[in-house]
């Protein structure tokens, strides 16, 4: 029961963390550093890659650091996920 506690603790604590990069993501680029805002959105994506918003705000801070060619990635694969 130890092993499967550990382990789901684990999933929890990374699930948290992704939450809150992605919200500190979004306060980044609030505020205009949109490369901290692009970092953490990157860092959101390599923990949760099936979460859509992450694709979103990584495309959003490539957008406004003029890098459309990596935008338009980013914002294909939010399209290709589906409603999450």
């Amino acid at each position: 029961a130890g092993a499967k506690a550990n382990v789901f603790a684990g999933g929890a604590t990374q699930l948290l963390i992704s939450y809150l990069l992605l919200k500190r993501s979004l306060c980044w680029l609030r505020l205009g550093q949109v490369e901290h805002a692009l970092s953490d959105a990157k860092v959101c994506r390599e923990l949760k890659p099936d979460w859509p918003k992450e694709c979103f705000r990584e495309g959003d801070a490539l957008r406004l650091l003029q890098r459309f060619d990596k935008t338009a990635n980013a914002f294909y694969e939010r399209v290709n996920q589906g409603d999450h």
